[in-house]
């Protein structure tokens, strides 16, 4: 009797432990809020772990060429504020091979695709207010423009390119395998943008986002394109 007067007590107290016991979170549910209430375009949440974990900070990119200082090639976790579309690159200078980031973001390196990003990433650029992969005018990479005669020639795309088609070469900095091929490119020059297609490789371009236009897109964007010679633009790649 002895014994029950003691132990039926401390079960209860128990019991009603175990009942009134409130879940706790786990890190990745706790980061995955921490990602959906900023709302700074440009701003980038980025981690050291895969499923947001480690010790996690925000960065700014927004359209600009962000070194990741402290950070290169040591993300596997990262999420874009909304309102931005964000590149990741393999060099601190924003060139070489490119992944595209997206609200609410990727927390597991890419391990499983073909190319994967986790600590392969060593600068990022996000694109805000209408450029980047989502198109249109305005911000995108900075870079410079030149011009060039393909006279009805093969491009490292596939297909022939005419002097007045509205076309472009890529910089072997950004030509990621000819990913590119086939996507439109929105330049824009001042208070001029036009739409191009990406056709072809230039491995000789100007900078480490240079692009060469057809003659007849350099024209098209800009009227005095023969005595300017080069110009400088901003671009941007849809899909």
């Amino acid at each position: 009797m002895a014994f029950l007067k003691i132990f039926a007590p401390l079960f209860a107290i128990v019991f009603s432990a175990a009942v009134n016991a409130t879940a706790v979170a786990s890190p990745e549910a706790n980061a995955l809020v921490e990602v959906e209430k900023r709302g700074t375009p440009g701003n980038v949440y980025v981690c050291p772990q895969t499923n947001w974990g480690g010790d996690c900070a925000v960065i700014s990119a927004a359209n600009w060429c962000n070194p990741m200082t402290g950070w290169e090639y040591d993300t596997q976790s990262i999420g874009p504020d909304d309102g931005a579309t964000c590149y990741g690159y393999s060099n601190t200078d924003c060139t070489g091979t490119q992944w595209t980031f997206t609200y609410p973001g990727d927390g597991t390196g890419g391990w499983a695709t073909a190319n994967p990003w986790g600590l392969a990433i060593g600068s990022m650029y996000c694109a805000v207010g209408g450029g980047g992969g989502g198109g249109g005018g305005g911000s995108g990479v900075s870079g410079l423009a030149t011009y060039y005669y393909p006279e009805g020639g093969y491009g490292a795309c596939g297909w022939t390119i005419q002097n007045w088609d509205m076309a472009v070469a890529i910089g072997s900095g950004n030509w990621n395998g000819g990913s590119h091929c086939g996507a439109t490119m929105t330049v824009t020059y001042g208070s001029t943008t036009i739409q191009v297609t990406v056709a072809d490789l230039c491995p000789g371009c100007q900078g480490a986002n240079g692009i060469d236009l057809t003659q007849g897109a350099m024209a098209a964007m800009d009227p005095n394109w023969y005595n300017n010679g080069v110009d400088s633009v901003t671009w941007s790649v849809s899909y």
